[in-house]
């Protein structure tokens, strides 16, 4: 299904945290221009996220908030409240990031990813109109 103009910029978004998702894997690809010692790794995930995960995180907070005009689904409040419980562990795990937690991190972040893109916006987009604000 192809992407509502007002979540393209979150799903360009989600590619960067797609990237960074698998660089922090263990059995992650070089990358050209992304670290490639762990150590640099940890380092680089926390930065990317005081730099965009926040920033993203309010994005989709204001997307959930424009919603409440609506008379919401059961199902759509359980796949929103699923995507706040990623967004939860994800800053916890980002704000005690260490080279030992960074695989498990990673593994978390792509999770929430994909389960906002290939579940949570479909679903918006089948049962709400997306037009009111801007995220």
């Amino acid at each position: 299904m192809k992407r509502h103009a007002k979540l393209i910029s979150l799903s360009r978004q989600h590619h960067q945290q797609l990237l960074l998702a698998r660089l922090m894997r263990l059995d992650a690809p070089l990358y050209k221009g992304l670290p490639t010692i762990v150590e640099e790794k940890v380092s680089y995930a926390i930065q990317f996220f005081h730099e965009h995960l926040i920033d993203h995180f309010s994005s989709e907070e204001r997307l959930f908030d424009s919603l409440k005009s609506y008379t919401l689904q059961t199902e759509t409040l359980a796949l929103i409240k699923k995507q706040k419980e990623y967004q939860d562990q994800l800053k916890a795990s980002f704000l005690s990031l260490t080279v030992a937690s960074l695989d498990q991190t990673g593994r978390l972040m792509e999770d929430a990813v994909r389960h906002e893109e290939r579940i949570l916006f479909q679903h918006l987009q089948q049962n709400y109109s997306l037009e009111d604000g801007s995220y």
